[in-house]
């Protein structure tokens, strides 16, 4: 838990996961309200703030000039990547104690 800490951004790890997630690279700062149950305008301090670290750029949606797509950069997908391979090593390293305990509530069960 403490080597995923280190990275200190847990709302800012659920937005770029839901932009990761969005369906045809159409994720806009509504979008990211919505997934993270935010207001439009903490949605926006947000992704400003992940904007100035270099992890999310707004494009111009072509096709409706007042809105702003949301794309991951390339450091935003490496990040995401090192996130994931903490957390199955922090999984992996978990499993026996969690293997145990439900194990002993099995047994309690009966």
């Amino acid at each position: 838990m403490a080597q995923v800490l280190q990275y200190s951004l847990p709302q800012q790890h659920q937005a770029l996961l839901a932009i990761r997630g969005a369906e045809a690279d159409q994720a806009t700062v509504g979008y990211v309200a919505d997934r993270l149950i935010l207001k439009p305008h903490s949605a926006t301090g947000l992704l400003d703030r992940l904007e100035a670290i270099g992890l999310v750029r707004r494009n111009s949606d072509k096709g409706d000039r007042r809105r702003a797509l949301l794309q991951l950069t390339e450091k935003a997908h490496n990040l995401l990547h090192t996130l994931s391979t903490v957390h199955r090593d922090e999984i992996r390293r978990l499993r026996p104690m969690l293997t145990g305990i439900f194990a002993m509530l099995d047994r309690d069960d009966r």
